[in-house]
């Protein structure tokens, strides 16, 4: 989701850990938006995105969580 970008600069920096929520977006009432006029956003979008091994722009995707979601630590060791 969110966090390719985020990912890669982990990753750059030798970061052993990242901020990220781990989620379902058919389970977890996550609404994903575009902050551009010029793009389409939804989970199936994200999904093909991914499946193509392709990013979006930064600053493409907003995800709202309802209710509020609790923040995790991940070691990026597990993300490779």
């Amino acid at each position: 989701m969110d966090g390719h970008h985020r990912l890669n600069a982990a990753k750059l920096l030798s970061l052993s850990r990242v901020p990220c929520i781990l989620m379902d977006y058919n389970k977890s009432g996550v609404v994903v938006r575009s902050w551009r006029t010029d793009r389409d956003i939804s989970a199936a979008n994200i999904f093909l995105m991914i499946q193509k091994n392709e990013k979006y722009p930064l600053k493409t995707t907003s995800h709202l969580f309802n209710p509020p979601i609790q923040e995790v630590e991940i070691p990026l060791s597990l993300l490779y």
